[in-house]
């Protein structure tokens, strides 16, 4: 069956068609990445609808980066961004649609994002604790501070469930599993959620 939609995509496909055939037909990815996939599609057919795999070169990827930074759009979403359609051109290359020697990506660079090397100070957690918000607001606040608390990450953070709780000897901890290391390493994370920030995470 794969073989089958796999001979219904040529170069000449449209960019869109075929990353619904790779979202589609896709057990390794998961909903976060596919999710993606689906907003890049709108994006892409924002700017160029009608875009085919063929279509995707340097001059095409340079297009689409002025395009986004005319669009006010800031340089970490556009790496995302042409990250994703790089994965989406290696899928390509992967299915023989397109020959390494066609990869755009060979000669076209993704500008790095430096990090920010900026924490908040403890009396700046003391405000955000304080601050009085909305219903909707708070939530999101209140999910900035688990991670505060935790040092999760945002994936990890919206995919806690209570199923995660463990409670030892009168005292509960998360158990969990980071997404970004688990399929490769196996990793458990255990974090004393009694003790971290003196029990504020509970």
């Amino acid at each position: 069956m794969k073989n089958a939609v796999r001979n219904d995509i040529t170069v000449t496909a449209l960019f869109t068609q075929f990353v619904k055939s790779v979202t589609q037909h896709s057990a390794s990815r998961g909903k976060h990445t596919k999710d993606s996939y689906l907003t890049l599609i709108k994006i892409v057919d924002t700017f160029r609808k009608g875009t085919t795999l063929a279509d995707i070169d340097i001059d095409w990827l340079n297009r689409f980066v002025d395009w986004q930074q005319n669009q006010g759009m800031s340089q970490s979403t556009i790496s995302g961004r042409l990250k994703s359609i790089r994965c989406i051109i290696n899928e390509a290359i992967a299915r023989k649609l397109i020959s390494v020697d066609d990869d755009p990506f060979l000669h076209f660079r993704i500008p790095k994002i430096k990090n920010r090397e900026e924490s908040l100070t403890f009396d700046e957690v003391r405000k955000l604790e304080r601050l009085k918000l909305k219903k909707r607001e708070a939530r999101v606040r209140d999910c900035a501070l688990m991670g505060i608390y935790t040092g999760l990450r945002y994936h990890d953070l919206t995919t806690l469930t209570s199923d995660m709780l463990l409670k030892e000897h009168g005292k509960t901890w998360l158990i969990i599993e980071p997404r970004k290391t688990s399929k490769s390493s196996g990793m458990v994370v255990r974090l004393p959620l009694y003790s971290l920030f003196g029990g504020k995470a509970l």
